[in-house]
């Protein structure tokens, strides 16, 4: 047992002194995080709505062992939204979303905003499931072009409608 240990030890000695895991010798991430408040109308209902999206962004950016920049990855956190009634001031907000929500850089310089998991749900005493939207997309923000969708979607996302949040909202 002891020899196996020191073979091993060895081995990793012997890796780190010729590069054969320079992944190793890569400069820790720098992590940030930043409140976001994203505010955005919703159209559709016979007065004026706006959504209010929370999160905490945490953002990473990882290097290599020349500080050559590698990646930059960016979560979303603590994700939950507000809709208002202009006209009456009524908010309903839904639950955290959960899932994976981040955003990539890609070498050209494009920036994609990939969402997995459960957006948004709101469930009303007496009413019931509000809205609930569920589901994958990548959308493309240089472009403005979603690239991808699959799930269910109440209001966000393609062939979604907005009758049970405006009836809500009332």
């Amino acid at each position: 047992m002891r020899t196996y240990r020191l073979v091993l030890t060895a081995i990793l000695l012997l890796s780190l002194l010729f590069g054969l895991v320079p992944a190793a010798l890569a400069a820790p991430p720098e992590f940030d995080e930043t409140e976001l408040v994203f505010i955005f109308p919703i159209e559709g209902c016979d007065f004026p709505v706006e959504g209010q999206l929370f999160a905490t962004l945490k953002t990473s950016v990882h290097t290599d062992q020349n500080g050559d920049f590698k990646m930059l990855l960016e979560r979303v956190l603590d994700q939950h939204t507000s809709y208002t009634n202009l006209a009456t001031g009524t908010t309903i907000t839904s639950t955290k979303g959960a899932g994976i929500d981040k955003f990539v850089m890609d070498e050209d310089g494009s920036v994609l905003f990939i969402v997995m998991g459960l957006i948004d749900i709101v469930t009303l005493p007496g009413q019931g499931l509000v809205l609930q939207d569920v589901g994958h997309f990548i959308f493309n923000f240089t472009t403005g072009e979603l690239l991808f969708s699959a799930g269910q979607y109440s209001v966000h996302g393609p062939l979604g409608s907005v009758e049970a949040l405006c009836a809500a909202l009332e």
